[in-house]
């Protein structure tokens, strides 16, 4: 039987504690600044849409993941239109996962490729923000994500206690809007299993 360790967050999310702690700013890489130029250029329409990579977990784990993830989520109705764009702009490991059921079937082909891209549907009111004319996901919402995508982040779960702990004794960590988009992924249970 697994017991679960669970974080005090009364000590963790005091105020005075929360000054000393830092602001989470992830390492944009070339790939994401040459592909967020494309969309803001060819989809003025797009509303919202974020990249990061899985690249960003490797900070928080013991041990390091060399093969990581280029996710790209938008609205609904442009994920595939989004996916041909690639595709034919010479991006060859491009993935479109639409539901659990492909992300499941994929999981194989996405682990063989060299430097996958990942299109998946944007969650509505998911947290994000813009970092250099590049819209990326908050922390609070990566780390949701890592709780719910059991398929895709497969490679990161068996540390997810030790990349949750990482999180929120070194970063700010917003937990209301954590439970507000854990709620919205109907995940609020399971993101509070660290939590006292």
């Amino acid at each position: 039987m697994q017991t679960t360790t669970k974080v005090n967050f009364r000590t963790r999310f005091d105020k005075n504690l929360k000054k000393t702690k830092k602001i989470f700013n992830p390492l944009i890489s070339s790939l994401m600044i040459e592909i967020s130029q494309r969309l803001n250029k060819d989809f003025p329409l797009l509303e919202r849409y974020c990249l990061w990579t899985t690249d960003w977990f490797n900070e928080f784990m013991k041990h390091q993941v060399i093969h990581n993830l280029l996710i790209i989520e938008v609205e609904n109705d442009a994920m595939e239109f989004l996916f041909y764009y690639l595709k034919n702009n010479n991006y060859k490991e491009v993935f479109l996962i639409t539901n659990k059921k492909e992300e499941k079937i994929l999981e194989r082909y996405i682990n063989q490729a060299e430097q996958p891209i990942i299109i998946k549907k944007l969650i509505t009111k998911a947290p994000i923000h813009k970092k250099n004319d590049i819209y990326i996901p908050t922390l609070e919402k990566i780390i949701v994500d890592l709780f719910c995508q059991e398929n895709l982040l497969a490679t990161y779960v068996s540390e997810e206690k030790r990349i949750f702990e990482q999180v929120i004794n070194n970063y700010e960590f917003d937990l209301k809007k954590y439970y507000s988009y854990a709620k919205r992924r109907n995940k609020l249970e399971e993101v509070k299993k660290y939590i006292l």
